[in-house]
């Protein structure tokens, strides 16, 4: 159902979630068709006895709660309530789609702790002190309502002794009788961890190796069935919470550590497998990027060697049907600026503006005004922040009949539109020479999509995208700037 319903949530999601909070864009992931259908289909799995989980579920539903409920705002229902207005913004935003994830995980085991630290290790690119109180208070929270629901609920029958927290409840796999352990028995758990991490390979594998077929099989991209991978930390946490087991952390503390360690010697994690299947362009904490079995030092290259050199720049004063024309035959997400500070200077970079913002403006044609003799523009009535700030058109069709419109009506020719107001001046832009190796660092901590290149005069060169970025593509243009340099360059 949830293949057909909303594909977005098939069954999962985690690798989606995983990429958005990294900077990637990804339609339809936390709309209300998706919460629906991932509710719906995971509560009907889980209760007919399938051979499931319902883990990836519930952070894909915690993710969309965090995310909707601090907008406070659904275009599929027309609803635009004027609170948490400061929360609309996209840092806020993953914020609280981080706190929502952890949230989900800690309601499913009952451990607030390993909720926070599966956030920190698995799903968020970014964190801060105030973000990690943030998403304890969410699964402190998550958890204590789930268990003053279970207190008295069962299967949806009162059970009476309502707020009476048990501790067989509780605790899901309860270790009651304590053993005396000896120095041998972490031989036995290195063992284990040693099977445990070969295993988790071998399911990695087979588990990619199925998608792929499924791929094939529906035509499209595939949505894994649900499995999950943990790192060390969480997997050290949920253990200990969910048995009640102290005396028996630092064997279970080695056997992850060994799991974790011959796991990713045999093969990538699963999520790390299922964001490449995919095609999400994930870009890591650091760049590994290889010519002839070497490993190459970012720091000796430049933006210049990656940069997209043919780019299309915007003027401060923009023709209205060159605007059409410009978004009709691109499928660009954002474009540099340019501008004269003085009439005698020469244009230089002023901020970006987003193509959806650019779409907003054209469908607004008051705001069009006829050429005149000088270059300066009106200020009346601009449109506010709000109204061209969305996430995705309202009317996709209406648009494409304005910019047809507008590229074959000739008074369109001679009308032209202010960006002035409307763009981001606060945009980050590096300089051509600068070390690719801190460029990358910029690019992946702020979560951007776009870099704007400058040269010293502030021109626009060039531009970095997320694409530019990523392992092969960066290879292949790195290898392109050492191949003058290779003594088989003559060859």
């Amino acid at each position: 159902m949830s293949k057909f319903f909303c594909p977005a949530g098939s069954p999962s999601g985690l690798p989606e979630i995983i990429g958005y909070l990294n900077g990637t864009s990804i339609q339809h992931l936390f709309s209300i068709k998706t919460f629906l259908g991932t509710f719906v289909s995971c509560m009907l799995a889980v209760a007919s006895g399938l051979f499931c989980g319902l883990e990836g579920p519930m952070i894909h539903l915690g993710a969309i709660l965090g995310c909707g409920l601090s907008q406070l705002q659904s275009d599929t229902l027309g609803i635009h309530l004027p609170f948490f207005t400061r929360f609309r913004n996209s840092a806020d935003k993953r914020s609280f789609i981080t706190a929502g994830a952890g949230a989900g995980i800690a309601s499913v085991f009952r451990a607030p702790i390993g909720g926070l630290l599966f956030t920190l290790e698995e799903v968020s690119s970014f964190w801060d002190i105030r973000l990690a109180w943030q998403t304890f208070f969410c699964c402190l929270t998550a958890t204590f309502t789930t268990d003053l629901l279970s207190s008295s609920l069962h299967g949806f029958v009162y059970r009476g002794h309502f707020g009476f927290f048990e501790a067989e409840k509780r605790i899901l796999f309860w270790v009651k009788n304590l053993l005396d352990m000896h120095v041998l028995a972490f031989i036995p758990a290195i063992l284990l961890g040693m099977l445990g991490g070969l295993l988790g390979a071998l399911f990695v594998s087979l588990n990619i190796k199925i998608n792929k077929l499924r791929m094939q099989f529906f035509n499209s991209i595939p949505k894994p069935s649900l499995s999950k991978t943990s790192k060390l930390l969480e997997t050290v946490l949920i253990l200990v919470e969910i048995t009640n087991d102290v005396q028996s952390l630092l064997l279970i503390m080695l056997a992850v550590m060994v799991a974790k360690m011959v796991g990713d010697f045999f093969s990538a994690s699963l999520y790390s497998s299922l964001l490449r299947l995919k095609c999400i362009p994930y870009l890591d904490v650091e760049p590994f990027v290889h010519h002839r079995r070497e490993r190459l030092n970012l720091e000796l290259f430049s933006a210049r060697d990656v940069m997209e050199p043919h780019v299309r720049v915007l003027h401060l004063r923009e023709n209205i049907a060159s605007l059409a024309w410009l978004l009709a035959s691109t499928s660009h997400g954002g474009f540099p600026v340019v501008g004269r500070p003085k009439p005698d200077h020469a244009q230089v970079f002023q901020g970006t503006i987003k193509r959806l913002e650019l779409c907003m403006l054209l469908e607004n044609e008051h705001i069009f005004e006829p050429e005149t003799s000088n270059e300066s523009f009106s200020f009346s009535h601009p449109l506010t922040y709000e109204k061209i700030t969305v996430e995705k058109l309202p009317k996709p069709s209406r648009l494409a009949v304005l910019l047809n419109r507008y590229t074959t009506d000739p008074r369109y020719q001679q009308l032209f539109i202010n960006l002035e107001p409307y763009i981001n001046k606060s945009a980050m832009s590096v300089q051509a020479h600068f070390s690719l190796q801190r460029t990358y660092i910029i690019f992946r901590t702020l979560g951007l999509r776009h870099l704007t290149v400058v040269d010293l005069q502030n021109r626009v060169v060039g531009v970095i995208t997320r694409k530019d970025l990523m392992p092969l593509p960066l290879e292949e243009r790195l290898r392109l700037q050492l191949s003058p340099q290779s003594p088989d360059a003559g060859e």
